[in-house]
């Protein structure tokens, strides 16, 4: 046993050695992931204190109608970037996702001067007209990096992908918090933050191998030969990209309602919950995923029988690193938001505190449902995505007519564990796991783990509860 430990730790060793081995990339994303993170939750008690939740929220509404966007700046061409053989064949595929990204980004200007402010008076966030011509540079700046971070991809930049998203991370954190210092905590310094996010990542992610390029890229632009490979790589706009839009539009639909009904604050108080609880998904999902679909493929084509194991035990492993973090999180919200982030922030708080087990499944879902890919089952991919919208949409009817944001974020949270559990089975009934008595364990220790939470909390309001 200890030799075997050894000769695993020897072979690590020499894969972080090895220039462009898949170990050294998979440590430089996961410690770019992780400086990131600890940018980012450094600087939040400032900005929670700095910056208060009507700004957030029009910033984060802001943020979300341009992420919505970019979805369609490429038309997800870009994820085909690593598949052309040929490099006249990639060329012209960068011509064509440039050629788009530069177009859409225009026809959004176009829809923005013509209907902005309907647009933004539907959403009840009217005081975004004098940012909302911003939205179309956000729209190029993001699909313009897109471009560029899956072209490092074929050139097997990592490393400059990592130092970029450390750089970006950064300097929209110092450009958003002198701003709040100087001037105030108003919407213009998180929406410039963010600008300066997306241009630093479309000015850095542009190395040496890409400027070599650029002329060739910009040169020799044929319409005939866009049009073919528009054709043979139209499987990412028809397919591919509804499933990513269903997807971005889900996580995204929350704001564009919360905001509809409840206002900016509660989109601001929703929004800062929600990306708090993204972070450890970033770092922990978007590291480690590749590792588990490397395994995963390999095990579908050397020895598949095995893969039913590899299943069942990453929905264990998963489920027990997240359920006391996570489940902390959820009882301990309010407290946890009201002491370190401040009192303007606590209901914050009790909205993490409802979407803390959704994220547990959330991470569970991220790592099963990259086994779509390997099974070469898409279609399963935009089923689960699709389910997770239609119960959202049901979800969201009861706080709505009750004209309550908290029911809203509850029922919401509940909407998406089910999505979440129901896209987890279908993985399970691919892969002949036996469903019932995975889940009837887990969600045994779960309930354990609440109970026992639950009752710390009780006893922590007799001595010290929280103001009202």
């Amino acid at each position: 046993m200890k030799e075997k430990v050894l000769t695993q730790a020897r072979g690590i060793l020499a894969g972080l050695r090895s220039k462009g081995s898949f170990t050294q990339n998979l440590a430089v994303a996961f410690s770019s992931n992780a400086l990131a993170f600890v940018i980012t939750f450094l600087f939040t008690p400032i900005f929670s204190r700095i910056y208060t939740p009507e700004a957030y929220g029009r910033f984060s509404l802001f943020n979300s109608i341009a992420v919505n966007l970019i979805v369609f700046a490429s038309l997800n061409y870009t994820n085909a970037f690593v598949l052309p053989r040929t490099k006249e064949s990639f060329m012209n595929l960068a011509r064509l996702a440039l050629g788009l990204c530069v177009g859409i980004s225009v026809l959004t200007m176009g829809v923005f001067l013509l209907f902005g402010h309907q647009i933004l008076a539907f959403f009840n966030a009217s005081d975004l007209a004098g940012y909302m011509y911003l939205i179309p540079v956000a729209v190029f700046l993001g699909g313009l990096s897109n471009i560029w971070n899956n072209w490092n991809l074929r050139e097997k930049e990592f490393r400059r992908n990592g130092g970029v998203q450390i750089a970006t991370s950064l300097s929209s954190r110092l450009v958003g918090l002198g701003y709040g210092l100087l001037i105030g905590g108003n919407t213009p310094g998180l929406i410039l933050g963010d600008l300066v996010l997306k241009t630093t990542s479309a000015v850095l992610a542009v190395g040496q191998s890409i400027r070599s390029q650029l002329g060739e890229l910009l040169r020799h632009w044929n319409v005939g030969e866009l049009r073919q490979i528009a054709h043979e790589y139209r499987g990412y706009p028809l397919y591919a990209m509804p499933g990513t839009w269903i997807s971005v539009l889900t996580s995204q639909a929350p704001v564009f309602l919360l905001s509809r009904f409840y206002g900016v604050a509660a989109v601001g108080q929703f929004s800062f919950a929600n990306s708090l609880l993204n972070i450890p998904i970033q770092l922990i999902a978007y590291s480690m995923g590749p590792v588990f679909l490397q395994r995963a493929t390999e095990l579908h084509h050397e020895n598949p029988e095995r893969l039913r194991d590899l299943v069942s035990n990453m929905y264990t492993k998963v489920f027990y690193i997240g359920v006391v973090p996570f489940g902390i999180i959820s009882v301990f919200g309010e407290y946890i938001f009201t002491i370190f982030l401040g009192k303007q922030w606590q209901l914050a708080g009790v909205f993490a505190g409802y979407m803390g087990y959704y994220y547990i499944f959330y991470m569970i879902s991220f790592f099963l449902a990259s086994l779509y890919t390997v099974l070469n089952k898409q279609n399963y991919t935009l089923l689960s995505h699709i389910i997770n919208l239609g119960l959202m949409v049901i979800s969201f009817i009861p706080g709505v007519l009750l004209n309550d944001s908290k029911l809203f974020v509850m029922c919401f949270s509940i909407s998406s564990v089910l999505a979440f559990l129901a896209n987890i089975l279908m993985v399970f009934r691919l892969f002949k796991v036996k469903a019932t008595k995975v889940l009837l364990r887990s969600w045994g220790v779960l309930l354990a783990v609440f109970v026992v939470l639950t009752l710390l909390r009780l006893a922590l309001e007799l001595v010290f509860p929280l103001p009202k």
